[in-house]
């Protein structure tokens, strides 16, 4: 198993000499990139969809609460403390034209 470290411009891998490092995430993927000891590029891409488990970190999107994932940035407000599936209490919420169901559960704000 490799390990990685995030740095000001993208990341390292611990134990390998890599360079030219792009770390690229997205609602729907993570990619990183770099070039490897033998100057080959190599790319790791993630596609599954993030979840809503416990811990999860969220941003706040008009009154409603996302999940991010393990990203934490200036927007990052709140850790879910609860699994959506335990959710009493329901709605429908349109964001930038899109419908979710939104559940009330409880959260910790950081």
């Amino acid at each position: 198993m490799q390990v990685a470290e995030r740095t000001q411009n993208g990341f390292d891998i611990l134990d390998l000499a890599e360079t030219q490092t792009s770390l690229i995430r997205q609602s729907n993927l993570v990619r990183l990139s770099f070039k490897d000891e033998n100057n080959k590029l190599i790319q790791l891409i993630k596609t599954s969809v993030m979840s809503s488990e416990i811990g999860t970190l969220l941003v706040s999107k008009g009154d409603c609460l996302l999940p991010t994932g393990d990203k934490q940035n200036s927007r990052t407000f709140a850790k879910l403390l609860a699994l959506p599936s335990s959710a009493t209490e329901t709605k429908q919420v349109v964001i930038d034209g899109k419908t979710f169901t939104a559940r009330l559960l409880p959260v910790q704000i950081l």
